[in-house]
């Protein structure tokens, strides 16, 4: 709709133009009316069309941010029994009716609403954690995640045994080159620290 118009003389490029005001307007969900895009246009008398400016308000009210996913039974219910209704940040029994499905990464950084990205958590300590993933989370307050009790068992081996595990587990580590320009680039076998970070992704506490 038409919210006002006037005519504006001493435009630089001569001749009168008609500055013409529209605003959109929509309900929002207490059925009061708010403004959703207002725009304004300088036409010249004699021609259609013109520059135009359009500014968008429906980002103050949070109109255009994106509709979080519904859960589904399913998936709750899966995750219920992967879980065994246990909180997986404080280890305690969780309330069959009253639990979270915390992220494993948070919505408000990409993270998906699937049954790898998901875990049992109570609301208060969801909350929490922030955006913080569960592993930080726990690291935070001192609790060692199973993939750092892998890590530390690894980094107490030898590297004659670590490479027997990456030879048992088809793990192939790649060595490192380094330059020199004396005597040319020089290739290096891999170190401990490579065999412990390839090996960490794929070992269980109980295959070691």
């Amino acid at each position: 709709m038409t919210f006002a118009s006037c005519n504006t003389d001493g435009i630089p490029q001569g001749g009168r133009h008609d500055l013409a005001f529209s605003i959109s307007r929509c309900k929002n969900q207490a059925g009061i009316y708010i403004a959703r895009d207002l725009r304004w246009a300088r036409v010249p008398v004699e021609q259609t069309g013109g520059p135009t400016m359009s500014l968008d308000f429906g980002s103050l009210w949070g109109d255009d941010e994106p509709k979080r996913k519904s859960v589904s039974k399913f998936l709750r219910k899966a995750v219920w029994d992967r879980d065994s209704g246990k909180c997986q940040l404080c280890g305690k029994p969780a309330d069959p009716f009253n639990f979270d499905l915390a992220h494993n990464r948070a919505h408000a950084r990409g993270g998906r609403l699937t049954l790898a990205n998901t875990y049992v958590a109570h609301p208060s300590c969801n909350r929490s954690i922030g955006t913080h993933t569960k592993k930080s989370a726990l690291r935070q307050v001192g609790i060692e995640t199973p993939e750092d009790r892998v890590r530390r068992k690894l980094n107490g081996m030898s590297l004659p045994k670590l490479k027997e595990l990456a030879k048992q587990n088809g793990v192939k580590v790649k060595g490192r080159v380094e330059e020199n320009w004396l005597w040319g680039d020089q290739k290096k076998p891999p170190t401990k620290r490579q065999f412990v970070g390839k090996l960490v992704k794929i070992l269980k506490e109980t295959d070691l």
